[in-house]
């Protein structure tokens, strides 16, 4: 029988260990165990339209393809959700150490001050899907295009 005075220590050390589950590829650090997907009907309907196009010939619609991906996840867009910024407003603010599969990541385009943006969702791995442009589908692109233009992170909630 074991001794119930090692039993917290035994789970802190299972979870040190799985903490300490990383490996570094082209100098970014990834966990090798992730057990947790917040939000899984999110991502799922997300990948449901890579390759296909939303409203192609029509310019401005990453925060609309972001709204409708959203909305039929179960949440509620912010509102003047049509504009990519407005998304700052939408669930909870996240930190960038703290980015989940699941989380809306709002970015400047032109000017970090200015009135344009860009909104993705992130996927895990590095890897986000967005509507880049009317000409082009929706796709997935590595996180480090936007990494310094990020202005917030936002994690859905349910009201």
């Amino acid at each position: 029988m074991s001794n119930p005075s090692r039993t917290p220590l035994k789970l802190l050390y299972i979870a040190a260990t799985f903490m300490a589950m990383t490996q570094t590829v082209a100098g970014q650090e990834r966990r090798l165990f992730r057990p947790y997907v917040e939000h899984p009907t999110l991502i799922a309907k997300a990948k449901a339209w890579e390759g296909r196009f939303y409203r192609k010939g029509v310019s401005c619609q990453c925060a609309n393809w972001v709204g409708e991906v959203t909305s039929a996840s179960g949440f509620t867009p912010p509102k003047g959700h049509s504009l990519a910024r407005n998304w700052l407003s939408f669930g909870k603010p996240v930190n960038r150490s703290s980015l989940r599969s699941g989380d809306v990541i709002v970015t400047w385009r032109g000017s970090r001050h200015g009135s344009s943006g860009h909104v993705l969702i992130y996927l895990g791995d590095n890897e986000c899907i967005h509507r880049s442009t009317r000409n082009k589908p929706i796709q997935r692109i590595s996180l480090d295009v936007y990494r310094d233009k990020i202005l917030g992170i936002r994690r859905p909630t349910r009201k």
